[in-house]
């Protein structure tokens, strides 16, 4: 399943689909990237991946209807801050996400990890609005 705002910090919207904004340099400048043909039968990639060409390994994640998210999110939450995400995820769009989501402000720490990052929250929802800044 798509997890919204966790992908690379190099993916982004091209038009109507997503694409790798360093691809023919992808393996020096992300080196956890892995090639499609590796990728897919993993499930890494979305259903709707331009770069997933074998649909033989159950079509990819696939993004959940908004109203099946919401009911599910809370567990995903928890696991989240439980292991953490990799440290090679775009932070602007998963934190954005997350603060659509969650209620406070978040933001993603470095922990004995250094491959992860964890939720922290900043402040309440009530503070936020009572800050003068």
């Amino acid at each position: 399943m798509v997890i919204p705002g966790l992908h690379c910090k190099h993916l982004a919207p091209t038009g109507s689909t997503w694409g790798c904004q360093v691809y023919q340099e992808r393996f020096e400048r992300a080196p956890w990237c892995y090639h499609a043909d590796e990728a897919g039968p993993q499930g890494f990639l979305a259903h709707d991946c331009p770069y997933s060409h074998d649909s033989a390994h159950g079509g990819g994640k696939v993004r959940l209807p908004p109203a099946a998210m919401d009911r599910i999110w809370p567990a995903i939450f928890r696991e989240i801050r439980r292991v953490g995400v990799p440290h090679w995820i775009d932070r602007s769009a998963f934190t954005s996400a997350l603060n659509a989501r969650q209620d406070g402000h978040w933001n993603l720490v470095a922990g004995d990890d250094p491959q992860r990052l964890w939720p922290q929250s900043l402040l309440t929802k009530d503070e936020d609005s009572e800050s003068p800044l």
